[in-house]
């Protein structure tokens, strides 16, 4: 992908990132592997398992690495590839894939949060927001996303 467009892709991902899904995961293209198969690495963000396939951006994350019985590494790609990785099976056993994001800070307006906190089934919180005046305030956050999943030889 050319920088200009990845530069622009990357814009309008950090644009839309309040209206986003928050569930996070790291989905292979099999769970089951031979040694040597190559598995591509997908980072999915929505909910209910369905959601958006993210790329490979080294400044989104702290840690995209994979443990195995032959030690840890990082998980390197090539910047904007979709799927974020395709990494090839080094040894038998089970291989951990961990994702680390770096911390992220979210405003949302008061009604986009009020509509998450209603859609979340969090009407308490409503409420609390009301009790205390803040109905009418942004509501921030910080969050870091974290995710694992395993890998086993058949």
């Amino acid at each position: 992908m050319p920088r200009p467009a990845l530069c622009l892709a990357i814009v309008l991902l950090l644009a839309v990132g309040p209206v986003r899904a928050h569930d996070f995961w790291i989905e292979p293209s099999k769970f089951v592997v031979n040694l040597e198969d190559s598995v591509s690495l997908h980072l999915r963000e929505g909910q209910e398992l369905v959601g958006n396939s993210l790329p490979y951006v080294t400044d989104w994350f702290q840690d995209f690495s994979r443990s195995d019985a032959k030690g840890r590494a990082s998980v390197v790609s090539e910047m904007g590839d979709d799927p974020a990785a395709v990494i090839r099976i080094r040894s038998t056993g089970t291989t951990l894939l961990a994702y680390q994001s770096r911390a992220n800070f979210v405003a949302l307006a008061p009604e986009k949060f009020e509509n998450y906190l209603r859609s979340e089934g969090m009407e308490t919180i409503v409420a609390l927001r009301a009790q205390r005046g803040e109905s009418d305030k942004e509501a921030h956050e910080f969050f870091v996303r974290c995710a694992k999943t395993y890998l086993t030889t058949n």
